[in-house]
């Protein structure tokens, strides 16, 4: 399998990942030029943190149609399933912000003045159908793919970009919401629309998949093989609100809020191209990892070219570029988030490490592995962002850059130590075995 074949593949759901990248730095630089910036920018990063953990549970959907459904049975069983988890958790977070449900929610979690607290409560308002339809399309993506119709997702996720910014163009000059929840809305106009667009075309991998006759899959193979998954993207997004609640207690509580979103997004559109690859790595690999080598050497190239475009744009002139030009920061706010960026220049590395670690392990079934290393990942945070905050005066920004390296190069490291034993009949295991006979009998 050669790298350009690869590439080629890979394409479509890396344009796909890099456009919901764009979504945050968008929202976020829309928020800098209108009014009241860091109290929008911070009610945003709150309200998105909040979000994060309500779409988590099925945020691996994706991975789960492409590997388990092969046909009629297992398509309806697993339809049904991803359904009533999408919006059993749209429904859980309309309860979320009922009046009474969410003062003692606020009361709890922010400790913050009641602008921001009423702000927040807007913005969640208008991420109610975001779980539900996340799962949606999520579920649908993974059937494209597995039909080989990757192109299709990047045409989706273009609508959903188009509509995102068409929104938000035609709804700010009527200023009938404030920042932070006109974003929440706009995003959600996006996901909607994107959703509608992948069922609409996956249609005819629909039809062809009720052609095929296989296997019952029961309810309870599902949930063993999801769980686990499910359980690894809670625990690693939840590292998002954890951070928010630290810069709310760190020292520079308003302007660590104020960058958060940004350097969330920042990572994410680097976390989100080894994402991507992921998915590529699964549908390539082959039942018996036939493609294990070349799929290797190309992670490597993707590591390294990764983070040296990480380097080029956080260490050399263009970050000021980026902060001030790009995403309209002032001058104290650029200086004051090029620090956390810069002590998270591992980060890219270690990315792709994981993902594609994970890959070979959820091709096997080994799923709990993968949880493993997200609980090391968020340990190794919690543990980094309560010695910074309680033992030193730093900001909270860079707390959580510290933090988040610190979390990647623990869920490497645990992943490394798991043991990784490919298929027996692995067509690598079988050359090493011809030629040690080969050396025996001479």
């Amino acid at each position: 399998m050669s790298p350009y074949f690869i590439l080629k593949t890979w394409q479509p759901l890396a344009i796909t990942w890099i456009l919901m990248a764009l979504e945050g730095p968008f929202a976020s630089a829309m928020l800098t030029r209108g009014p009241n910036p860091e109290y929008n920018l911070a009610a945003f990063a709150i309200t998105f943190s909040v979000a994060l953990v309500f779409e988590a549970p099925i945020l691996m959907m994706m991975s789960v149609s492409l590997s388990l459904v092969k046909g009629k049975n297992s398509y309806e069983k697993l339809r049904k399933f991803s359904h009533i988890i999408s919006f059993s958790l749209s429904f859980l977070l309309f309860l979320l912000i009922l009046p009474n449900h969410y003062a003692f929610f606020a009361k709890i979690f922010l400790d913050l003045d009641e602008k921001l607290i009423y702000l927040i409560h807007l913005s969640l308002i208008t991420f109610i159908p975001w779980p539900g339809f996340i799962g949606y399309r999520r579920f649908h993506q993974g059937l494209l793919i597995g039909d080989n119709k990757n192109k299709l997702l990047s045409f989706g996720t273009l609508i959903r970009f188009s509509f995102l910014t068409a929104s938000f163009f035609i709804l700010s000059p009527l200023n009938f919401l404030d920042g932070a929840p006109l974003a929440g809305l706009c995003i959600n106009f996006g996901v909607i629309s994107e959703a509608l667009f992948i069922r609409f075309f996956s249609q005819k991998t629909i039809r062809k998949l009720k052609e095929k006759t296989d296997s019952p899959l029961p309810f309870l193979d599902i949930i063993s093989f999801y769980y686990p998954l499910a359980l690894t993207t809670i625990v690693g997004l939840s590292t998002q609100p954890i951070t928010s609640y630290v810069a709310i207690h760190a020292a520079y509580s308003l302007k660590s809020l104020a960058v958060l979103p940004f350097l969330n997004s920042f990572m994410f559109f680097f976390r989100a191209l080894c994402l991507s690859f992921q998915e590529i790595i699964l549908s390539l690999l082959g039942d018996q990892h036939e493609n294990y080598e070349a799929l290797k050497d190309f992670s490597l190239k993707l590591a390294a070219g990764l983070s040296l475009i990480f380097f080029i744009i956080v260490h050399t002139p263009i970050n000021f570029f980026m902060l001030q030009t790009v995403f309209g920061f002032s001058e104290e706010l650029s200086h004051f988030s090029l620090l956390p960026l810069k002590v998270m220049s591992l980060v890219p590395l270690l990315s792709v490490y994981i993902c594609w670690r994970r890959s070979l392990f959820i091709s096997l079934k080994k799923t709990l592995f993968s949880t493993y290393a997200s609980f090391s990942e968020v340990f190794a945070i919690c543990l980094t962002l309560f010695y910074l905050v309680k033992f030193s005066s730093i900001s909270g920004a860079l707390c959580i850059g510290i933090a988040l390296t610190m979390g990647r190069a623990s869920s490497s490291l645990c992943l490394f130590l798991l043991d990784y034993r490919p298929p027996v009949n692995n067509i690598f295991i079988k050359r090493k075995n011809l030629l040690f006979q080969r050396v025996k009998s001479s």
